[in-house]
């Protein structure tokens, strides 16, 4: 309202950006003009051409576009008493250019950690990290060991994840197969290691001890590959005060494997045939890695983008990656770089505009209203639920869709049965089968009392099948005959019957014929029967009997040989008062004689 205010206005607010929203205050053109200290470096024409570059749409940049002391669309004059406060909110415009990897050296681009995607780490100053995100989707089992924290703003505009000195940890994942000879680039920065008791650190490695990059053994400034018994396979130097991109090939061969460090190649090649405790890449972590469980390998550092290939990269695509990750993170480029031939995705298309609405109708034809007061007179008709109105002013009708019925289609329609397992109710026709009874209107049809045996949401689910004493019963209910101790399986309509020992048939119910056994625990409950000495089985299940016993052996289960038999003859004859054994001549005299010596 007053110069003072403006100039207070404009020093402190020209731009106020809160996360991913920008909020401009543009003080009129004369107040600016009046005192050159607000908004130091501020102009109209740069506040345009950078809306401009933002690539926001015409008909917006033409809405503020700068009138001179014309009145302005916003029904201001831009007089020198005037105060005009612009405020834009460019919520869905990205902060920063962003790079796409994902369609990069064919599918060889397994894992992408992007520690600059603030729609996943937000845009505090500092925080702990509480999750990450693999932008391919392809890892799993993510765990954060230790305390690992997220820094905004820490390189080129970009935030980053951070392993601090005193509080290590690690961002542990599982990689989405088992990679022998993987390819890995890491932008970064090592803070120190040696000069802050960390001489065994690690960026990057799989916490079965293998594949590690870092500064494990090192002087300051330089970064190595280790192997899993702590001795260096390569290094190269990598001044700790500045960011780099960390390109590391596991070869199998002496020859094979390199690490390269802004684009500029070790000249020492490694191989990790016989070197690794593990044979593949499958459990990496981010940040170091824990030894054994306790969290050791650790220097203090930050990461700012994972890429994880599968195998070897062409040259054409390394050179390509490289230098996108170097562009990105505003690392200084080395003699070996190229450009960047990549470029940023280019903004989302403008929503489509909305449909025109329906062509209006022909002169006296009917048109569909949801006001129910419209009873046609003039042409609009109360028809709902999807119908079809016809006819002409005066005249009008609703035709309804299935499962709709009235006048104008407002009742729904009591809901039917039917055979076609496609129908869920939406149209009043519901799949409902096995005697089920159908209920409710339609949206909400319901299938119930499903006759025995069958259950489900329509009655087509064939239940367990159990057993019945009944005769009659042959599975088609869930019910089946099946007798005896007979096991029942299946579903309905296809029940079993499975027989205990002794009986047989479809439902246990025929007792089988007794079997000679020298188990003498077998009474014949199972069809096995105590029967011996030459004895012939007969009967069936629970009645076996043992006959034909061979000659001088006798009892139910011929189980009694001669000597039994004349001591129990011998043993009548005394309690009967005789002293003689002539009773006992059936034996035969051999026998008897043998019995009493």
């Amino acid at each position: 309202r007053t110069p003072t205010t403006a100039r207070v206005w404009s020093r402190a607010a020209c731009r106020l950006r809160v996360g991913g929203v920008v909020v401009w205050f543009v003080a009129a053109r004369a107040h600016v003009d009046r005192d050159p200290g607000a908004c130091a470096g501020f102009s109209m024409p740069g506040f345009f051409s950078r809306l401009r570059e933002r690539r926001l749409p015409a008909s917006i940049t033409s809405r503020f576009a700068h009138r001179g002391a014309r009145p302005g669309p916003l029904g201001r004059s831009w007089s020198s008493s005037a105060f005009l406060v612009a405020v834009l909110t460019l919520a869905d415009v990205p902060a920063s250019s962003s790079y796409d990897f994902s369609g990069c050296c064919g599918s060889k681009l397994k894992h992408w950690f992007d520690f600059s995607d603030t729609s996943v780490y937000g845009t505090s100053a500092q925080s702990t990290i509480s999750g990450f995100s693999d932008k391919l989707g392809n890892s799993a089992s993510h765990t954060i060991r230790g305390n690992v924290e997220y820094v905004n703003d820490v390189q080129n505009g970009h935030g980053a994840m951070f392993v601090d000195r005193s509080t290590f940890g690690c961002l542990q994942f599982s990689t989405s197969g088992s990679w022998r000879n993987p390819e890995v680039m890491v932008a970064y920065r090592v803070v120190c290691q040696q000069s802050c008791g960390r001489g065994a650190g690690t960026v990057f490695g799989d916490v079965n001890n293998g594949y590690g990059v870092g500064t494990y053994g090192l002087d300051e400034d330089f970064l190595g590959v280790p192997r899993s018994s702590g001795s260096l396979m390569t290094s190269i130097s990598a001044p700790y005060e500045s960011w780099h991109v960390a390109n590391v090939y596991f070869g199998e061969g002496e020859t094979d494997g390199f690490l390269r460090v802004d684009g500029d190649e070790s000249t020492q090649t490694f191989g990790i045939a016989g070197k690794y405790w593990t044979s593949s890449l499958t459990k990496p972590c981010l940040g170091g890695y824990p030894d054994h469980g306790p969290m050791t390998h650790y220097a203090e550092n930050y990461i700012g983008e994972v890429l994880i290939f599968d195998s070897k990269l062409t040259d054409a695509d390394r050179e390509t990656v490289t230098a996108c990750l170097m562009e990105k993170w505003g690392i200084g480029a080395s003699s070996s770089s190229s450009s960047c031939p990549l470029t940023p995705p280019p903004p989302p298309p403008p929503p489509p505009p909305p449909p025109p609405p329906p062509p209006p109708p022909p002169p006296g034809a009917c048109a569909a209203s949801a006001d129910s007061s419209k009873d046609g007179s003039d042409g609009t008709f109360y028809c709902i639920n999807g119908g079809t109105v016809g006819g002409s002013a005066g005249s009008c009708e609703c035709t309804c869709k299935t499962g709709y019925e009235g006048s104008s289609c407002q009742t729904v329609s009591a809901c039917i049965a039917s055979t076609n397992s496609s129908k869920d109710g939406s149209d009043g026709t519901l799949y409902c089968i096995n005697k089920g009874t159908v209920s409710g209107t339609t949206g909400s049809c319901m299938c119930t009392g499903c006759k025995s045996g069958y259950g489900g949401a329509s009655c087509d689910t064939a239940g367990a099948c159990s057993a019945s004493s009944d005769s009659s019963k042959d599975g088609s209910d869930g019910s089946v005959y099946c007798i005896n101790g007979g096991t029942v399986g299946g579903t309905t309509t296809a029940c079993t019957c499975d027989c205990n020992p002794g009986y047989e048939d479809a439902s246990c119910q025929t007792a089988s014929a007794c079997t000679a056994s020298s188990d003498s625990a077998k009474d014949g409950s199972d069809g096995l029967f105590y029967c011996i000495n030459g004895g012939s089985a007969g009967g069936t299940t629970g009645t076996c009997t043992c006959t034909s016993c061979a000659t001088r052996y006798g009892g139910k289960n011929c189980h009694i040989g001669p000597c039994d038999m004349e001591k129990s003859c011998f043993d009548f004859n005394v309690r009967n008062g005789m002293t003689t054994p002539a009773s006992c001549a059936f034996l035969g005299d051999e026998d008897v004689t043998g019995c009493r010596n």
